[in-house]
């Protein structure tokens, strides 16, 4: 059952992100693929007419995408020429108690239970370097968890 949770946890992908053109108000914003968004500017529902204009893999490139595309076109090149690479954020270990203890109630879910989908996808949001399993063996052994199933958990605070 360990390894079953192992090969899981090497297998999630970050969440890839669409940069969109608001039809209303001509700004563009961005959202998790997949999920419903609002205009961040005129509050406009996203709907299946909107104009997809790019894409990103991370956070940061996310930002800089619908920064770059908010801009005046004559000046889009030049500025995007003058920005700095991206780096990638350092992963934080998990040494924190109080890290951990918010990482696993952001990972219950409307159940109450915290599931393993729920908790790599905070893992992954938190930038930690530890895996879901080793998050969820750390807090069996300090009692954080309690295991209700073989893919579900139950806070204890």
């Amino acid at each position: 059952m360990f390894e079953f949770y192992r090969h899981c946890s090497e297998d999630v992908e970050p969440p890839n992100w669409d940069v969109l053109l608001c039809p209303g108000c001509k700004q563009c914003y961005g959202r998790a693929k997949g999920k419903n968004a609002r205009c961040t500017r005129c509050g406009r529902t996203a709907d299946i007419h909107i104009t997809v204009v790019g894409h990103a893999n991370s956070p940061q490139e996310l930002q800089r995408a619908i920064s770059i595309a908010n801009m005046p076109e004559q000046l889009r090149a030049d500025f995007a020429s003058k920005l700095p690479p991206l780096e990638e954020p350092n992963a934080k270990d998990l040494r924190d108690p109080i890290m951990a203890v918010n990482i696993l109630r952001e990972s219950v879910g409307d159940n109450g239970l915290v599931t393993f989908d729920n908790l790599a996808t905070a893992c992954f949001n938190a930038n930690i370097s530890l895996t879901p399993t080793e998050v969820i063996d750390w807090a069996e052994a300090e009692g954080f968890i309690l295991r209700k199933s073989d893919n579900s958990w139950v806070v204890l605070e």
